[in-house]
């Protein structure tokens, strides 16, 4: 087994705000700008409720593109089975 797959399988362990603590500390690693740069969790919930906003107006205006959830989960099986 992978380290990385090690670790996972360790966090998955860690209690849920433990977790949490630690993707944010692992986030700030990937980011290229100040640590502050990471959202709140107010400002998280503030970009979902947007971006729901924007998939429901779509839904509404007859712009979104919908997709058979069992085509896409027949495809994202596919695409996992093929990763090395």
């Amino acid at each position: 087994m992978a380290v990385a797959d090690q670790l996972f399988e360790q966090a998955l362990t860690l209690p849920e705000e433990e977790r949490r603590k630690l993707t944010v500390r692992l986030l700030k690693t990937l980011q290229d700008g100040p640590e502050d740069e990471v959202m709140t969790d107010e400002e998280w919930q503030t970009a979902w409720d947007e971006e729901l906003a924007r998939r429901e107006r779509s839904l509404d205006d007859g712009t979104a593109e919908l997709l058979d959830g069992e085509v896409v989960m027949n495809e994202m099986l596919a695409l996992a089975s093929a990763r090395p």
